[in-house]
């Protein structure tokens, strides 16, 4: 791609002689420079939905011994082999462009990500679940560099003679490119990685078709005058987080699911409601709008991220059952229109940023399992999987099924200065 004189020399301060140094001995060295996808561009849009800091962390549990100097060659291959795991995403000046480092090179100076290996063989039962979950919530603490750094990490857990679990963690810039069946495939033959072959796991078409602009027109049309979210206040304060996570408790999620017959796509309609009906009191208005993050999945087993809008109106002669079935229908027939430029919201409403924050359902359909208790194989069993963003909307609550029998909500509150709350269902 084209660069302007700026642009280059931002590039030359970042990264020194690895930028644009084609005859003189760089390790380390760029050898691509790209625009960003469709897919791609969402994440540093500030007018959408997310940030590029979403994050996307699976456990797997494997029935065989990983030797720490396999594991290593078998991630150096990865990395030759696909370049989105050799990538960082630089801004230069009004636009933010992808950096591709050189096959073998790695980012920095090492060309490994960060990888950690320890030995938890001599836990069992519910004692190595609870060490499992402890290290998957710290790990959720650790944050990317997005200029110099790899964008996805390793941990590996002996955890049986012939058994491991396996933790990535990465940003959903890159996290759909990761094949963890080709990976382990890889692992235990001594092969090659193969990359994805598939097209880019992006859904969203670039140009709005007339029916979804209709669509999305309607729902959106005379809204009410968005106001401040509850208890916030902007100021130029630095950027900090505050998390918040509960379970509902086993009575009251057996209950939901009762109400919902064990329909999760019923179920979620009851949870986006009780958010509405809280939407509704604290601002007391009878009509509110928000969104959903959804994931739809590709034939490959790869997903991409897409959003729902939601509108939820009450009146007198309205009931909860009511509301509850038009929220499920309205979800339903959304779907199908959730494959667009989520930029052309503005232009369909003529409103500004029409959302502060978001409701996330992306892992609610995968149960989170018990490590002790899941069976090992060697293609790799996916135990858990969790997503959050770091530098998104004001606030995102993230739903998720802990197990058969009950349900998590995590918080992720924006904290300016001292003015923050916290907000329970």
């Amino acid at each position: 791609m084209e660069l302007k004189a700026e642009e280059q020399n931002i590039l030359t301060k970042i990264y020194g002689k690895r930028f644009g140094n084609e005859t003189t001995y760089a390790p380390n060295r760029i050898v691509e420079v790209l625009e960003l996808t469709a897919d791609e561009e969402k994440f540093f849009n500030k007018e959408n939905f997310v940030s590029p800091f979403f994050s996307v962390q699976t456990l797997y549990k494997v029935n065989f011994y990983i030797s720490p100097m396999k594991f290593n060659r078998a991630v150096l291959s990865m990395i030759a082999e696909d370049k989105n795991f050799r990538t960082n995403y630089c801004k230069v000046g009004s636009r933010t462009v992808k950096v591709v480092f050189a096959e073998h090179s790695g980012i920095n100076s090492n060309p490994l990500p960060e990888i950690v290996y320890k030995n938890l063989s001599d836990l069992e039962g519910e004692d190595l679940d609870d060490a499992l979950t402890k290290i998957m919530e710290a790990d959720r603490r650790n944050n990317f560099n997005l200029e110099n750094d790899h964008l996805f990490r390793f941990s590996v857990f002996k955890t049986a003679e012939s058994e491991c679990a396996v933790l990535f963690t990465a940003l959903r810039l890159i996290s759909e490119n990761f094949n963890y069946k080709n990976f382990f495939a890889a692992l235990v033959s001594n092969q090659a990685y193969q990359k994805n072959e598939d097209e880019s796991v992006s859904f969203q078409i670039e140009r709005v078709e007339k029916y979804v602009q209709d669509y999305w027109t309607k729902i959106l049309s005379d809204l009410p005058p968005t106001k401040p979210f509850p208890y916030f206040k902007i100021n130029n304060s630095d950027y900090y987080e505050t998390i918040f996570r509960s379970k509902i408790p086993a009575d009251i999620a057996s209950d939901l699911r009762g109400k919902a017959k064990s329909n999760r796509a019923m179920l979620m309609s009851i949870l986006q409601s009780a958010w509405g009906f809280l939407l509704q009191a604290m601002e007391n208005i009878d009509d509110v709008a928000f969104c959903q993050l959804v994931a739809s999945v590709k034939s490959s087993g790869n997903s991409a991220l897409n959003i729902i809008p939601v509108r939820m109106k009450s009146g007198e002669s309205s009931s909860v059952e009511k509301i509850v079935n038009e929220q499920f229908k309205q979800m339903m027939i959304s779907k199908p229109y959730s494959f667009f430029d989520w930029h052309s919201l503005q232009e369909m409403t003529g409103e500004g940023q029409l959302f502060d924050h978001f409701l996330s359902f992306l892992d609610f359909n995968s149960n989170q399992k018990s490590y002790s208790q899941e069976e090992a194989t060697l293609a790799g069993t996916i135990v858990a999987k969790n997503s959050w963003d770091s530098q998104g909307m004001k606030l995102g609550v993230y739903f998720q099924y802990a197990n058969s029998n009950s349900m998590t909500h995590t918080v992720l509150l924006q904290k300016q200065a001292n003015v923050w709350r916290k907000f329970t269902i």
